[in-house]
């Protein structure tokens, strides 16, 4: 799969505006980056965000740490051109498993949901780029991710509907860096599932049945796409009184605390 491809079918025509609905907008997004960015040690002076997407992570170090000089790295032309005029950040193109740049030439480098994407191969010459260019890192995965599969209607390949080809624990997070140390990790929590629905989901893919292909979703097999929405197609209409008061009754009904995303401190041995 061509990150690039995905990225393009993902954001649509428009990449500010699906930007903002995914994360600018999403306050529990935003203080997942910001959390990133505070962790960067306060001694860092040169920052490099690899795979930085549209850049959101940079644009918050450069509010938060002017005298930072932050750079970051993105496989999508279009995602590093929206990172630049959204941001007024620096942003440059390339690839995870082989960074233009000399050992050590930054202090701290980033890595936000990035390794869970990345297939054999380029996935450990990733890793080894990371401890190559900075003595410290920051890296933020899935934890502990079960890796829900759709289906392809057109040629039946099942795959994660975001591309995440592996999951992360805290063994694997232990050594993930060659060379390096794992200094802290943070697992940021959410609500668990109501029981019986994970076992039940599972149930119907084991029987023929997965999640339905989401229109933001490549087939990484034959390129298959659902079509996109006319411009006269009906949009979802508002919950009622009564889906409102279901809704707010099934919001306190207590459920089980499940890991969702790991941030992983790491310095050179």
């Amino acid at each position: 799969m061509d990150h690039s491809a995905y990225y393009d079918h993902a954001v649509g025509a428009d990449p500010v505006a699906e930007l903002r609905r995914r994360q600018l907008d999403e306050p529990r997004e935003m203080a997942r980056l910001q959390a990133v960015v505070d962790a960067v040690p306060a001694d860092a002076r040169r920052v490099l965000d690899v795979g930085c997407g549209a850049g959101i992570a940079l644009g918050l170090l450069a509010e938060r740490r002017p005298g930072v000089e932050a750079l970051g790295l993105e496989l999508s032309p279009r995602a590093a051109e929206t990172g630049r005029r959204l941001f007024g950040v620096s942003i440059v193109c390339g690839s995870a498993d082989a960074l233009p740049f000399e050992d050590d030439a930054f202090d701290v480098v980033l890595a936000t949901e990035l390794l869970e994407h990345l297939p054999h191969g380029v996935y450990d010459a990733a890793r080894a780029e990371l401890a190559r260019v900075a003595p410290r890192a920051i890296i933020t995965v899935p934890f502990r991710e079960q890796r829900p599969q759709v289906q392809c209607p057109a040629c039946g390949c099942r795959f994660h509907p975001f591309y995440h080809l592996r999951s992360f624990d805290d063994a694997a997070l232990a050594t993930l860096l060659p060379g390096m140390r794992r200094t802290a990790l943070d697992i940021t929590w959410t609500r668990g599932f109501f029981p019986g629905i994970r076992t039940a989901r599972r149930i119907k893919a084991a029987l023929g049945h997965p999640a339905p292909l989401p229109r933001t979703t490549l087939c990484p097999q034959c390129g298959y796409r659902r079509p996109p929405r006319t411009d006269g197609a009906a949009q979802p209409e508002a919950p009622g009184p009564a889906r409102r008061w279901v809704n707010g009754l099934m919001a306190r009904v207590p459920r089980p605390r499940r890991p969702r995303w790991a941030r992983a401190l790491y310095a050179r041995r």
